[in-house]
């Protein structure tokens, strides 16, 4: 899959759907190294989006230098050999396939969604970090002052730290994303988030998120503390290569609808993705609507 975009990003489903459809395939296959998903290419009354019934995580390959790693490659033979098995046995019928609750899919196209901006803004932060001496003296107070973790001059611990940091600010904006399109199930004035196809550049996308969330300061008069942040929320702006990867992002989960989410369940994906040591009360598991 081109450049690593999620196997649920809508314009690959929807260019396999077309092919599987002309060749009278029964399923289709959308495949990112990373994770799998399989879907029915004919289902009578559902939307092209809600036709998945099996998705399959191998990995966590971030970019082509890790291919060569033997670990990665036997996870990735491992998943093959399962998900074809179990491909297998939906198409012969001897074990049916049937879709995890809607909360469930959300929280699995939100987490691949994701894989793309955390991976290119943890280079972008590395990158800065090595070669400005002004950032890497803010980065570091924020890591440690506002965030608690503890700083060395080890490398390893470095990596961690960097990778913590694009996890986290990658995080923190999602969940502002996901909490603004909650709220238009009240606010019904408050537009769609958009990141329009002629947004090219990383300081425009920033200024478009922020100006959706101001208008949901203003709307509901509340929420400052969800939408307003820290030093953090400035790290997922760092490099134009990331547009297109929240883009993809807004374009998924705008796909579902709103109004037949729990919200509960969607708090779990930062327990999922972060361990609890290093999550610091990310704002939407503490804010109700």
């Amino acid at each position: 899959m081109m450049d690593g975009s999620s196997p649920y990003n809508e314009g690959v489903v929807e260019d396999t759907h077309s092919k599987a459809a002309r060749a009278g395939a029964r399923y289709f296959v959308t495949w990112n190294v990373n994770r799998v998903v399989l879907w029915t290419t004919d289902d009578a009354g559902k939307p092209l989006f809600e036709r998945h019934i099996y998705d399959d995580t191998f990995t966590q390959v971030r970019d082509a230098d890790d291919l060569v790693n033997p670990l990665a490659q036997q996870a990735i033979r491992r998943g093959l050999i399962r998900f074809l098995e179990r491909a297998s046995q939906a198409y012969t019928g001897a074990l049916p396939l049937s879709k995890r609750p809607l909360d469930e899919f959300f929280i699995t196209v939100l987490e691949a969604a994701l894989e793309r901006p955390i991976s290119t803004t943890q280079r972008a932060i590395a990158t800065k970090y090595s070669g400005n001496g002004r950032f890497k003296a803010k980065l570091d107070s924020w890591m440690r002052d506002t965030q608690q973790w503890h700083l060395s001059d080890d490398e390893m611990v470095q990596r961690d730290n960097l990778e913590r940091a694009a996890k986290f600010a990658c995080y923190v904006l999602v969940n502002k994303i996901v909490f603004y399109m909650a709220l238009r199930k009240r606010f019904t004035r408050l537009p769609s988030v958009r990141v329009p196809a002629k947004l090219t550049k990383v300081g425009e996308l920033q200024v478009t998120l922020n100006s959706f969330f101001l208008r949901a300061i203003k709307a509901t008069r509340d929420y400052e503390t969800v939408f307003r942040g820290d030093f953090g929320d400035s790290l997922p702006f760092l490099t134009d290569d990331v547009v297109p990867a929240w883009r993809d992002l807004v374009r998924s989960i705008d796909q579902f609808d709103f109004t037949e989410l729990n919200y509960d369940v969607i708090g779990p994906i930062f327990e999922r993705l972060i361990s609890p040591e290093e999550l610091t009360c990310p704002p939407f598991m503490y804010q109700s609507l």
